[in-house]
Order: C-alpha cells, then sequence, then structure tokens
C-alpha cells in the first residue's frame, strides 16, 4: 500500500468520525439543530383569482389513481366531486330600518353625533312632549326575530327614561317592549306571548355614567335574548316565551302611555326584522365584521349567532340559553376555499377553478 493510499484512507476515517460526532450532535441537541415545524403562514390573508365553485356547485376532478374506472369521470382517473363555496346562510349583512327617517318628532332637537357617527344625534330634553313616533313598522318576532339598535347618552337628571317602547296597534296601549335606562343600569320590559302580563329583566353587570356615549344592540329570537353593550355580548338569557305582536307603532323616548320620558341623546336608533348575530352587532357599533379566518363573508343564522374561535366553521348558540339548538354549519359542506390552504387541518383542501 502507497503512502498516497494511507493518506486517503486515513482522510476517510477521520471523515467518518466526523460525521458520527455530527450525527450523535443532531440526535442529543435535535431541538437545537432543527427548529420547531410548523406553518408559518397559518391563517394568513390567502388571496385567489380563481376558485371552484364560488358561484354555486361546479363539478371537478378528484383523482382515483390509475385503476379509476372510466363511467362517471371528467377525465381519465378521475371521479366527478363537487364544490360550492356559496354561503349557506347568506352573505349579507341585516338591513335596518333607520327610525329617524319617516318619524314625527315631537319638541326633539338635534345636538352632536356620537363617536364615529355622521350628521347629527337625537336630543330628549325629558319633557312629557318630547318623543319621536314611527309607526308602520313590521311584525314583532316573526321567524327570524327582531332587533333594536342604538347609540345613546345618558343626561344627569335622567330618571327612568324610556329609549324605546313598543306598540301593537291592535290593542291601544299595549306595550310589547320597552328599553329603560335608569342612573346607572339598563331594564328590558317584555310582554310574553303566553302570558297578558308584563315581566322585567335587569341586564347585569352594566354601568351606565352620565354624558358618555354608549352603543346598545338588542336581540330576540323566539325565547332567546342576546344583549350587546359597545359590539360584546353582556347578557344572554332565555325568556319566559318569545315576544311577538303585529306591526304597530315604536317610540323613542317615552313609553307607550307617554310616560318615562327620556333625558339624554339617541343617534342612529334602528330597528331590524330579525335577530342580529354577534358579528352583525359588532359590525353595527364599529361599521365593520370581526374578521374571521375562514370564509369571513359566510354569515350565521339568528338562530345560532355565535362563530365559536376554535371552531370557526360552525354557528352555535349564546351560553347559559334554555334552548339547545346544537350547531350548525356556516361553511358549505362542499366548500373549498382558498382560506382552506393554510388554516392548519389536514383534511381540508383549496380548489382552484378548472378554466379549460
Amino acid at each position: 500500500m502507497t503512502g498516497n493510499d494511507m493518506l486517503t484512507l486515513r482522510r476517510a476515517y477521520l471523515c467518518s468520525i466526523t460525521i458520527l460526532a455530527i450525527l450523535s450532535a443532531v440526535t442529543a441537541q435535535d431541538s437545537v439543530i432543527f427548529p420547531p415545524i410548523g406553518d408559518r403562514s397559518k391563517e394568513r390573508m390567502v388571496q385567489a383569482t380563481s376558485t371552484c365553485g364560488l358561484s354555486g356547485p361546479e363539478a371537478y376532478c378528484g383523482f382515483l389513481g390509475p385503476s379509476a374506472p372510466a363511467a362517471d369521470s371528467l377525465a381519465p382517473n378521475c371521479m366527478n366531486e363537487v364544490c360550492d363555496n356559496t354561503c349557506p346562510y347568506g352573505d349579507t349583512t341585516a338591513t335596518p330600518v333607520l327610525l329617524e327617517q319617516d318619524s314625527i318628532l315631537s319638541s326633539v332637537t338635534t345636538d352632536t353625533p356620537a363617536p364615529g357617527q355622521s350628521g347629527s344625534s337625537l336630543q330628549f330634553s325629558g319633557a312629557v312632549d318630547s318623543y319621536v313616533t314611527r309607526a308602520n313598522l313590521p311584525v314583532v318576532g316573526d321567524e327570524s326575530g327582531f332587533s333594536f339598535a342604538t347609540w345613546f347618552k345618558v343626561d344627569p337628571d335622567n330618571l327612568n327614561g324610556i329609549i324605546v317602547s313598543r306598540e301593537a296597534t291592535n290593542v291601544n296601549s299595549e306595550e310589547i317592549f320597552h328599553l329603560r335606562v335608569s342612573q346607572s343600569s339598563l331594564h328590558i320590559s317584555y310582554l310574553p306571548l303566553t302570558s297578558t302580563v308584563s315581566s322585567e329583566l335587569s341586564i347585569p353587570s352594566t354601568s351606565i355614567v352620565t354624558n358618555v356615549w354608549y352603543h346598545i344592540s338588542l336581540a330576540v329570537y323566539q325565547d332567546d335574548l342576546s344583549v350587546y353593550l359597545n359590539g360584546v355580548i353582556q347578557f344572554a338569557t332565555s325568556l319566559i316565551a318569545s315576544i311577538k305582536g303585529p306591526a304597530g307603532v315604536l317610540y323613542l323616548g317615552r313609553d307607550v302611555n307617554g310616560s318615562n320620558s327620556f333625558s339624554g341623546n339617541l343617534d342612529t336608533p334602528s330597528y331590524y326584522s330579525q335577530a342580529l348575530t354577534e358579528r352583525e352587532a359588532y359590525s353595527v357599533y364599529s361599521g365593520s365584521l370581526s374578521f374571521i379566518h375562514l370564509s369571513p363573508d359566510c354569515m350565521c343564522p339568528p338562530s345560532h349567532p355565535v362563530v365559536p374561535p376554535l371552531a370557526t366553521s360552525t354557528c352555535t348558540q349564546h351560553t347559559g340559553l334554555a334552548t339547545d339548538r346544537g350547531s350548525v354549519t356556516r361553511l358549505n359542506t362542499n366548500a373549498h376555499p382558498p382560506s382552506f390552504s393554510n388554516d392548519n387541518v389536514t383534511n381540508s383542501f383549496w380548489n382552484s377553478q378548472n378554466t379549460q
């Protein structure tokens, strides 16, 4: 064996020792050499110019391998699958009836608007003749429920002032519900469908400070009541029975009998012919829907107003309600939107559109 051969063997031996040392270091300290593996783009905004099923059911190729049967196939080795990214419960928010429009104002003046609002607010003096009347509103408590929302600011001299009350036209002075604000808290009175006597609820954990703007949304679906303050759920409970009544008159600033006049300001008071969902209540307050990674345009139904943070493809009820309706799927069962590409779920996938 020549000197060069010996040198080559020695170099090979030293190289082997070095490789073994590196492998030992990797084995012993793999957490240092190799960083944790994960989806660095998890739930980042994903934009795509082509997505299957945007306008309705659309067929695509489900690859089955070389042994796939030829029947019912779009192409060799394919079986027909369907993608459908349309939203089961729609992709639009509830439409309000703006109560300042087509109303009769009595001794109500205008004032500076609430934060983020344009135009002016309505200022109520607290006098008996200071109120707003809005007639011909839709039926209360139809299949989709109803909601009332407004910005409000209470004057220091307000005593149990009624912000809103709803009267039925078939019975004189029959009050279906009202929202009252005392010197420091909020109260709701309602007439259950199964009773002739009104019931009252105090909204817990509310501390109303005078001369401060707040936003409130009341949402009623069957016997579920949800109260949102400044876009956040404040109170959810089950009523004795649902609140229902025919088309009728709504008053701002007093009850149906002309009592409990309100002293303060209201801005953008609105009525909805359906119960607002949690995201819609936040949108009415802030001007935009809260962000959801998976198909943020798909809405929840009034019966299931909540998107659980750990299961954003579904909709549920608020906790603490007597009626358990389970959950519903917010997304179409055949949906494959771009957000599925980085939702950190292994069995979901995005499908681009077949343009051929």
